[in-house]
């Protein structure tokens, strides 16, 4: 499989982070951290851990975090 398109919205400029977790609640990979732009922001995750290792398929999770507020969604990785 190829690399997943990550989309969200920031409400505001309050620094953010946009990690990538497993189902254990281990960060495995962080896409993006600092001060935000408000509005709609994509960022790519290349299937890799934060050594560079693949990950493997399995259910992780996407957290933003921003302002004291935090958000996760489901993210399944299918491929072999």
């Amino acid at each position: 499989g190829g690399p997943a398109s990550i989309r969200f919205t920031l409400g505001s400029a309050a620094p953010y982070q946009l990690a990538i977790y497993d189902v254990r609640g281990r960060r495995v990979r962080t896409l993006a951290a600092g001060p935000g732009v408000p509005g709609e922001s994509v960022r790519t995750w290349d299937l890799r851990d934060d050594t560079g290792a693949r990950a493997g398929r399995g259910v992780y999770f996407v957290r933003l975090a921003s302002a004291g507020i935090s958000s996760t969604r489901k993210l399944v990785l299918l491929h072999r």
